[in-house]
């Protein structure tokens, strides 16, 4: 009875979600369709921090289930495949980055039993870049497109200093949780994303 309850909420959620994927998307498009390109721009190499600027590091990850997962999954779906779109805009500058996917297999459970987010195997993107901008109050959008999910904070930098941007997966909840721990739920990246945390320089951005 209470796996039944279970299937029932998360299916209500999808349905929801579905409804409210329509304006998510709308902002998503907005998003990604900014027309300023003087905000920032992408450092390669290290250099000292020229007078009047301040730079970015900008980090990210995601693991996906592995290509031909789903039959039902589109075609064009970024999971699994080799390259992943991680999209940015900074006060109406955009940005892509095609983070380049590498499998993975790590322990689906932890010491005690419980699932790990991101136990399993699938495949791992990870983004690593660096960004130089002015100083001051920065309005940031991080954008994963293919999973319709968004997350803008608002940051401020420091001239001379470099700062560390961090985005958190939370993934949804796993139902087979509770048959290890009932009560309890645990997330993994085969039940998809939910959202992501923006963390500035090790701190949850409020």
């Amino acid at each position: 009875m209470f796996y039944r309850i279970i299937i029932i909420i998360i299916a209500i959620s999808m349905l929801f979600s579905g409804l409210i994927g329509c304006g998510v998307g709308a902002k998503i498009s907005m998003l990604s369709q900014g027309n300023k390109t003087d905000i920032f721009s992408e450092i390669k190499e290290e250099a000292p921090i020229p007078k009047g600027f301040s730079d970015l590091v900008i980090k990210a990850h995601i693991k996906t289930h592995l290509e031909g997962y789903s039959l039902f999954e589109p075609k064009d779906s970024p999971h699994g495949k080799p390259e992943y779109p991680f999209l940015l805009n900074i006060d109406g500058q955009v940005v892509i980055w095609n983070a380049k996917g590498v499998k993975e297999i790590t322990p689906e459970h932890d010491w005690w039993g419980r699932i790990t987010p991101e136990g399993g195997k699938g495949m791992r993107y990870e983004l690593n870049k660096k960004i130089r901008l002015r100083p001051g109050r920065h309005a940031v959008s991080f954008v994963l497109p293919a999973e319709e999910c968004m997350e803008t904070v608002d940051i401020t930098s420091e001239e001379g200093k470099i700062h560390v941007l961090e985005f958190e997966p939370i993934y949804n909840i796993d139902v087979t949780s509770y048959k290890i721990q009932p009560r309890i739920p645990r997330r993994n990246f085969m039940s998809e994303l939910r959202e992501c945390e923006g963390f500035l320089d090790g701190k949850r951005i409020p």
